[in-house]
C-alpha cells in the first residue's frame, strides 16, 4: 500500500510517491490502515454545463444588479469543477438506486497516457464470499488482495492466464487474460468513455488530498514489488476529477496489466487504476 498526495500529486502521508520505485517504506499491505475508512456510465447522463445563476437576484446575469451587463462577478465554473459536479452528481444518483459505483481508467505503461475510463455501477454485497466472486471472474486464480473490500484474482499462466478484480460493493471491475508466449486481451471493461469527460486542470483548483493506493504488480514474481513509472499515470490522474471525489471508505488500487510474462512490453501492458467509491 502506497501514500499520495497531490501538493505535487505524486507523494504520499508517508513518503513522495516519487520515490515509489526506490523505497519499500510505503509498500506492502498495512490492513489496519487498508482504505480511507457500472451498470455502466449511460445509465447517467453527463452534465456538459452547469450553471448556478448569477448570484444576484435580478435575472440579468451581470452579476451586480445594476443591468449594465458588465459581469464583474460570478461566471461559469471550471472543467474540473464541472465534471467534478457531474462525477459526484452520478454517484449520488446511483446511491439513491441502492447501487455502488467505481471508476475504472485505463493507461499507458510507458507513457502514462490515460485511454479512458469506465464508470461500473452495481448492487453491493459486503458479505460475498470467495466462491461467489469466483463465480463472477474468468480467471478465478489465486486471492491477491491486500483489502477486505476486494477480490484480485491471479490466474498464473502456465499457457493461458490472467487477472479479475471483483469489487463487493461494485461487482467485476477489471478482467484481462496473459498469455506465455504471446499477448492477452483486456475482457472488461473494453468499451472506454471519452477521459476528457473527467475534466482537467483539478490539480491547480482543488485543495489538496491524501489518498492512500494499494498495488498490484503482475508482471513481477512479487506482486507486492513497487510499480515502475507509475508516477506518470497518476501525475495525469490527479489533474482529473475522479480522485477529488474520494471520501471516506473508498479504495484506490494500480494494477500493472502486462499482458505477456516475462519482460514488459511497453507496446501493449497497461496500467489499471481501480477507483470504488464506497
Amino acid at each position: 500500500m502506497t501514500h499520495l498526495h497531490d501538493t505535487s500529486h505524486l507523494c504520499g502521508h508517508l513518503a513522495l510517491l516519487a520515490m515509489l520505485a526506490t523505497t519499500t517504506a510505503c509498500l506492502g499491505p498495512v490492513k489496519e490502515i487498508g482504505q480511507l475508512d457500472e451498470g455502466d456510465s449511460d445509465m447517467y447522463p453527463d452534465e456538459t454545463e452547469t450553471s448556478g445563476g448569477d448570484g444576484d437576484g435580478d435575472g440579468d446575469g451581470d452579476g451586480d444588479g445594476d443591468g449594465d451587463g458588465d459581469g464583474d462577478t460570478g461566471g461559469p465554473l471550471d472543467a474540473c469543477e464541472v465534471a467534478l459536479a457531474d462525477l459526484e452528481q452520478r454517484l449520488a444518483d446511483a446511491e439513491d438506486e441502492g447501487l455502488s459505483c467505481a471508476i475504472v481508467v485505463r493507461a499507458e505503461f510507458e507513457t502514462g497516457a490515460l485511454l479512458g475510463y469506465r464508470l461500473v455501477c452495481d448492487t453491493p454485497d459486503p458479505d460475498m464470499s470467495l466462491d461467489a466472486a469466483k463465480m463472477l471472474a474468468a480467471w478465478a486464480g489465486v486471492d491477491q488482495s491486500e483489502t477486505d473490500d476486494a477480490y484480485v484474482f491471479y490466474a498464473d499462466p502456465g499457457d493461458f492466464g490472467g487477472v479479475s478484480y471483483v469489487s463487493k460493493r461494485s461487482g467485476l471491475l477489471f478482467e484481462g487474460s496473459i498469455v506465455w508466449a504471446g499477448t492477452g486481451d483486456v475482457d472488461f471493461p473494453v468499451e472506454l468513455d471519452d477521459i476528457g469527460e473527467l475534466g482537467s486542470g483539478c490539480k491547480e483548483s482543488q485543495p489538496e488530498l491524501g489518498v492512500e493506493l494499494w498495488t498490484y504488480n503482475f508482471a513481477a514474481v512479487d506482486h507486492q514489488e513497487p510499480l515502475p513509472g507509475i508516477e506518470a499515470t497518476l501525475d495525469e490522474l490527479w489533474d482529473r476529477a475522479p480522485l477529488y471525489a474520494v471520501g471516506q471508505g473508498a479504495t484506490v488500487a494500480a494494477l500493472l496489466y502486462p499482458r505477456s510474462v516475462g519482460v514488459v512490453d511497453p507496446a501493449t501492458a497497461e496500467y489499471v487504476i481501480i477507483i470504488d467509491y464506497p
